[in-house]
């Protein structure tokens, strides 16, 4: 058996992991723009960020927000962002491979929505009708 010492590559250090100025290393180019964006939000929030916490739960309470009343979906897109954030997101995605599957997550859902109409000034926007709010959501798609 022979072993050959290997020397690192000019553009890379002894670890193997590219040296500063390679153009072939430039590392995480999102991370520039994001922090971007973080720096813009703090400095509009001033650091305080539970005005934008406060938009989202109005959203996911069916508020008006400038002369529109939100949609069943822009409620559940608020009360999932909100959900991410507090408790974090699921680790494993949910397949819906049956059609008992959908009706549970359906079921769920409109069970989340009448808890926060029952927190809500705002009319109720779920039937009493199972029924009627499923082809109502089946058509909303």
């Amino acid at each position: 058996m022979c072993s050959m010492s290997h020397a690192p590559l000019p553009d890379k250090d002894a670890r193997g992991r590219f040296q500063a100025g390679n153009q072939a290393g430039r590392g995480n180019t999102s991370a520039g723009r994001h922090q971007t964006l973080v720096n813009q939000i703090l400095a509009k929030t001033g650091g305080d960020l539970s005005s934008l916490v406060n938009v989202l739960i109005s959203i996911a309470h069916g508020e008006k927000q400038d002369k529109s009343t939100p949609s069943i979906k822009e409620r559940l897109q608020a009360i999932e962002a909100l959900m991410d954030r507090a408790i974090g997101k699921p680790s494993v995605q949910v397949n819906h491979s049956s059609a008992d599957d959908i009706a549970r997550d359906l079921m769920a859902s409109r069970l989340m929505l009448r808890l926060l109409d029952a927190q809500s000034d705002m009319p109720p926007m779920i039937d009493a009708e199972p029924t009627s709010t499923i082809q109502s959501l089946a058509n909303y798609q």
